[in-house]
């Protein structure tokens, strides 16, 4: 049983990858983790202005 309790997470994980599969929700989940991605660059970007804007044109002048 002290095995069983070692494992118990990666067997959770497996589980519910099996359910992603079998339903096939692995698109749906990653579009959401594109968004909420894009959603974090966007709020960094909002944040961090100047930073941004020195390292872009920086990156630019270097091309």
């Amino acid at each position: 049983m002290d095995g069983f309790k070692k494992y118990v997470g990666a067997i959770i994980g497996v589980l519910i990858g099996v359910l992603f599969v079998v339903f096939d929700v692995t698109q749906f989940v990653l579009a959401i983790l594109i968004i909420i991605g894009f959603g974090f660059l966007g709020y960094y970007f909002q944040k961090n202005k100047e930073k941004v804007k020195e390292k872009l044109k920086y990156f630019i002048d270097k091309m």
